[in-house]
């Protein structure tokens, strides 16, 4: 997987990312076109046209993001309107499809484990690259993507299960943004315990469309089920090891505003259940060979908690973190869990 490293201004983060990454995001860009055309009948400029429509709210309130997304566009030669639909896909064909991940936390005296597999469309693979940011935040994205699933040298690491409900805000923060903004926080934050403050800030400023979005520290593992209209916590489960929570790719919780969108993914209660199974036969203390055996179960294939391209989807486990909180360090494979991909170490600076 490439990697990029980038320092400076927020253009100068967006430029770099997008000289080292180039064909990549070329890669991203033609991978959605085809998907958006296949998935929805939206051409390209119809999704761009769709996606600008969070610009102006971007502009006003975080316009570092925008100048981020500007430098990536200048050193791509691609339009600003790309780089943005890239950012917003999760909210341009809302309710459409679902990527089928599974996620956990679990913490007790001297464990802070923050961890999942992320499974997407086989073709987007080749397309994913870790981006460290001015030594302070790494992440693994897609190219042309400035936030998704990583850590910060501040102790926080957020997570992503995507989650098929109807509608979307236009004034309030796409999830990948939603991503990129909590470990920016975290930088910033004096807060001893910065996941409930990163959470009580994204429940007060709204997260644009669907997902459970998973932020950890070495205190807590805290998930929140969102939508364009509510926010909600995930209950937390008593376990052996300790204290979990645990999530797959729909609500666990009640949203009575939201409707459910066509694309749920029929085995992700049955890849709930199974994970706090495994979590719950664990007497601990949790180790990262446990986290990845149970990231590596097979049970109920093809809809199991580690996936490949026959599974339902057409989704495959494109990649599997888990991070130590107590450390800031995370361990990726990518591919498989259970396979023989490259594995590699994210680790920020402490500061």
């Amino acid at each position: 997987m490439l990697t990029v490293n980038a320092t400076g201004s927020p253009y100068e983060l967006g430029k770099q990312h997008g000289e080292a990454a180039r064909e990549l995001v070329y890669g991203t860009k033609a991978f959605y076109e085809a998907f958006f055309m296949k998935m929805a009948k939206l051409d390209w400029p119809r999704v761009e046209a769709a996606a600008e429509q969070w610009k102006p709210f971007l502009d006003a309130k975080y316009p570092q993001y925008v100048e981020e997304m500007q430098g990536l566009a200048d050193a791509t030669d691609l339009p600003l309107a790309t780089i943005i639909a890239l950012n917003v896909r999760t909210e341009v064909a809302f309710g459409m499809y679902s990527d089928g991940c599974t996620s956990l936390s679990v913490h007790a005296p001297g464990t802070a484990i923050l961890a999942q597999n992320w499974d997407w469309k086989v073709a987007q693979r080749e397309n994913l690259i870790t981006l460290n940011l001015n030594g302070k935040i790494s992440f693994v994205t897609e190219a042309g993507i400035i936030g998704k699933i990583g850590l910060c040298s501040a102790g926080v690491g957020v997570c992503l299960n995507a989650i098929s409900a109807l509608g979307v805000a236009h004034d309030k923060l796409p999830v990948h943004l939603a991503l990129r903004a909590a470990l920016d926080w975290a930088e910033e934050m004096t807060e001893d315990r910065k996941a409930r403050a990163i959470v009580d800030r994204l429940k007060r400023e709204g997260v644009a469309s669907a997902a459970h979005i998973f932020v950890a520290d070495q205190h807590e593992g805290i998930g929140l089920e969102v939508s364009c209209k509510d926010a909600v916590e995930v209950r937390r489960t008593s376990v052996p090891a300790g204290t979990a929570v645990l999530h797959s790719n729909h609500y666990v919780e009640e949203h009575p505003e939201v409707k459910l969108g066509a694309a749920f993914l029929h085995d992700s209660p049955n890849r709930l259940a199974r994970i706090e199974q495994l979590v719950r036969a664990d007497e601990g203390p949790v180790t990262p060979g446990a986290v990845t055996a149970w990231l590596s179960d097979e049970e109920n294939f093809p809809g199991s908690i580690c996936r490949d391209k026959t599974s339902a989807g057409d989704s495959e486990t494109l990649f599997s973190i888990i991070m130590d909180l107590e450390k800031a360090t995370a361990r990726v494979k990518v591919g498989k869990t259970n396979g023989d991909g490259e594995v590699f170490t994210l680790a920020p600076q402490r500061a």
